[in-house]
C-alpha cells in the first residue's frame, strides 16, 4: 500500500513538473522524465545491499539479522524484505557464488 502510494505521488509530481495531462500513463511520464520507477528502485537498492551484507562473514551481527530474519504478524522487516528478495535474486542468478568480502588489517610499523 505504502508503495502504490509513493508511486501515485511521484506520478502526481513528475506531471506537474512536465505539464502533462492528469490522464498521462504514469509509466510513460517516468520514461519522458528519465526516472526509475519507485518499485524498480526498491528492487535495486534491496539488490544492492543484500549482496553488501551476504558478503559479510557469518559471525557480523547484520548477517546474523539476515539469516534470521523472518515476516512477523503479517508485517514486513526491513531485514525480511531484504530476505525475500534474496529469494527471488538467488532463483534468477541460478544460485551463483557469491565473494566473500576482502578484508584487510593496517599494519603500523615503528
Amino acid at each position: 500500500m505504502l508503495l502504490q502510494l509513493l508511486e501515485a505521488v511521484q506520478a502526481r509530481c513528475l506531471r506537474s513538473i512536465l505539464r502533462a495531462k492528469a490522464h498521462s500513463s504514469a509509466d510513460a511520464i517516468d520514461i519522458i522524465a528519465n526516472i526509475t520507477p519507485v518499485r524498480l528502485r526498491l528492487q535495486e537498492v534491496s539488490t544492492l545491499e543484500y549482496l553488501r551484507i551476504i558478503r559479510k562473514p557469518l559471525t557480523m551481527c547484520v548477517r546474523c539479522m539476515l539469516e534470521n530474519a523472518s515476516v512477523q504478524l503479517s508485517k514486513f522487516t526491513p531485514m525480511s524484505c531484504l530476505k525475500y528478495q534474496w529469494k527471488s535474486f538467488r532463483r534468477i542468478t541460478d544460485n551463483a557464488n557469491i565473494e566473500a568480502e576482502h578484508v584487510t588489517t593496517l599494519r603500523c610499523s615503528r
